[in-house]
């Protein structure tokens, strides 16, 4: 910032204010010119805090000293008629006229100071954070920067609003990681070569959290990453929906177009976090019993960016709000020019605005034609439920999946093309309430963006629009040729249900049958010869989170034998939270139990992960012989040597059970995520 800028502001606050103080002598009839000073006043010291802190571009020096000069023009007509006051040449209504004209000055102040903020609040989020960093032990900043909301709260501080700092979500975790990053560089920097402490182990809590916070970015970023080219250079990307058409996109276009679909990503995922229930959610087809049924759900797969219903229900409102609000600060910047006007952009940016919102309007055939209080799209609808009885039908599919594609990628290319012609147009008409930049200047930019030939590709596009419109249609008559199409998708659903209560291990106690067979290597006694027989005792979980023997069962006898066989079968139910069955072989002599050794297999019941008994899946059948080594007790003759015990184990398996039932396997359908794997949760 130049120093004649600095003194500038300085000077005209100190103007600014002396005249306020000889004002606020005055009568009561200049109070609101007093007020509208104060304001000016108040304006001017924001702004000289923005620039004393930050080093502005010379676009923005050559505003403020535009801006200032204004301001010193309006002062110096609020000073001359106060000496016509004092000389009795003017009377008091003179001055009061003068208070319309600090208003709209002070107006022009504000929309000055939001572009700024704007511009420079991440210099002030990079110091934020810088100041974090310094200030605080590195383990206490992992704890701060683990919880958003209280990262959040230590960011704030003046220039820098909770809306911005939520904007940037995504590149406050990329700094902080990239700087934890070094942290942990340096440390390792600093221990011994061969010395690793290695990672501290979480909770389980913590492990959930971290998984479901992970899911919920990869999502968003591959969401990003599958729907945008990442080739700037590629002439054209795919914003067209005729097939071999080549379309001019220039790399600044593509750039735009990234930029407005990551902000808009961001804005969905942290309006989600903040809550999860609001919007269209992929159950929202769902009659609303059932959507109870997946509230919460935690493998749906979430609504992409190029739907139907997130492009009518989400991003097209964000976009019409846009096209309104340029429109309204236009009018009120240069409704009053536009008969004298000479510069182009006066003529053309309403024009374009028009377009865009024509563009716009289209988007109404993609809500909901059923119900007038839905927000899924009948679209989604109709390709989430093809998919769904897809899982049980036999038949082959009918869906026109040509048109349906035809249409999802028409509406999104124009879509993400009207996003990225508006990111240029906050870029140019910078103001909340006002115009900042000069019209010669707005011009200059408008020719420089080439905003005319983009304008004239949307209005190519919707010359030939029928042919979009006519593929949604044609996807929309399924419904009348397969009016049964939604019945047939919530039986499956309830197929489902009754499938993953099974597959949880919610449907009841599982069956196993446990074969007793034979034990191998036993040593030789002294004195005679063993009669031994295995005890089979089964443990549940209790209260305290322990085991507590539930019932034991045993083989019978087998008499005066190195090699015993039994062949013994044992039918057990398996209730919830099983923990373990012991297998404990016995010597019987003079009516004595003698204990020889045991054998432990183990249950794990781990939700959405596994479900094994002896190190086998619960989920798939088995009927097979396996031998297990046992260790004899210390006390039993031949002490520490290992024998064998062959055990035979069968179970279905839940997804034999479910198979037997007729019910599908997985999850069916769009809905949910194609990646799951494990048990449902």
């Amino acid at each position: 910032m130049s120093h004649s800028l600095d003194d500038d502001l300085l000077a005209l606050m100190t103007r600014a204010w002396k005249l306020y103080r000889v004002l606020s002598k005055g009568p009561v009839q200049l109070q609101p010119l007093c007020t509208a000073l104060l304001s000016m006043i108040a304006g001017l010291r924001e702004i000289h805090e923005i620039i004393s802190d930050h080093q502005i571009s010379n676009v923005d020096e050559a505003t403020l000293l535009n801006l200032n000069g204004r301001c010193e023009a309006v002062l110096s007509s609020a000073e001359n008629n106060l000496k016509k006051l004092k000389s009795k040449e003017t009377d008091i209504l003179g001055l009061t006229n003068i208070q319309i004209q600090i208003e709209d000055q002070t107006n022009e102040l504000s929309s000055v100071l939001e572009g700024l903020q704007e511009r420079y609040s991440r210099q002030c989020l990079i110091r934020s954070l810088e100041q974090l960093l310094a200030s605080r032990p590195q383990d206490q900043v992992q704890e701060i920067t683990a919880d958003w909301p209280i990262l959040a709260k230590e960011l704030h501080q003046p220039g820098l609003s909770s809306q911005s700092i939520d904007e940037e979500f995504f590149f406050i975790n990329a700094f902080l990681e990239d700087k934890l990053l070094r942290f942990q560089d340096e440390e390792e920097e600093e221990q011994l070569p061969d010395y690793s402490p290695g990672r501290r182990p979480g909770t389980v809590a913590e492990k959930v959290k971290s998984l479901e916070q992970t899911t919920r970015l990869m999502s968003l970023s591959e969401e990003i990453v599958e729907l945008v080219a990442t080739s700037s250079k590629a002439s054209p990307p795919p914003y067209t929906f005729e097939s071999n058409a080549d379309q001019d996109m220039d790399e600044e276009l593509v750039k735009n177009i990234h930029r407005a679909i990551e902000q808009e990503s961001r804005r969905r995922f942290l309006r989600h976090e903040r809550s999860p229930t609001a919007g269209p959610q992929p159950y929202s087809w769902l009659p609303l019993d059932l959507q109870t049924r997946y509230s919460g759900v935690k493998y749906l797969a979430p609504l992409r960016a190029d739907c139907f219903t997130v492009m009518a229900y989400e991003t097209v409102p964000q976009c019409t709000e846009q096209i309104a609000r340029l429109t309204n600060l236009f009018r009120v910047s240069f409704d009053h020019k536009l008969q004298v006007a000479t510069e182009k952009v006066i003529q053309e940016a309403p024009a374009t605005l028009k377009v865009l919102s024509i563009a716009i309007s289209k988007f109404i055939l993609l809500q909901d034609q059923r119900t007038a209080n839905g927000s899924f799209s009948d679209l989604d609808s109709l390709e989430y439920e093809h998919s769904t009885i897809l899982v049980e039908s036999k038949t082959v599919s009918s869906f026109p999946h040509e048109e349906f594609e035809l249409a999802r990628k028409s509406y999104y290319n124009l879509l993400t093309y009207i996003m990225g012609m508006l990111h240029i147009f906050t870029d140019i008409f910078q103001g909340r309430t006002y115009l900042i930049r000069p019209p010669n200047e707005l011009d200059f930019l408008w020719q420089d963006k080439k905003m005319a030939s983009r304008t004239a590709w949307i209005e190519k596009q919707l010359t030939a629009w029928d042919k979009v419109e006519n593929a949604v249609l044609h996807c929309r008559s399924l419904r009348a040729l397969q009016p049964g199409l939604r019945d047939q998708a919530i039986k499956v659903l309830n197929d489902w249900k009754e499938a993953e209560t099974i597959l949880s291990g919610r449907s009841g106690d599982e069956m196993i049958t446990l074969t007793v067979i034979s034990v191998s290597g036993l040593p030789k006694p002294t004195l005679g010869q063993l009669s031994t027989f295995v005890r089979v005792v089964f443990y549940g979980p209790n209260i305290l989170g322990g085991a507590y023997r539930l019932f034991d069962v045993k083989t019978d006898v087998s008499a005066k034998t190195q090699f015993p066989v039994w062949n013994k079968s044992f039918l057990m139910s398996v209730p919830e939270g099983a923990r373990f069955v012991d297998l404990e072989l016995y010597h019987r002599a003079l009516g004595m139990d003698n204990y020889l050794g045991r054998r432990r297999l183990e249950f794990s019941f781990v939700p959405g992960v596994e479900a094994t008994f002896a190190n086998r899946s619960l989920m798939h059948g088995i009927d097979e012989e396996i031998d297990f080594p046992m260790k004899l007790a210390t006390d039993a003759k031949g002490k520490g040597k290992a024998v064998m015990i062959t055990v035979g184990l069968k179970w279905q398996g839940r997804f034999g059970r479910v198979e037997e039932m007729g019910l599908p396997s997985q999850p069916p359908g769009k809905m949910f995520r194609s990646d799951i794997v494990g048990i449902p949760v």
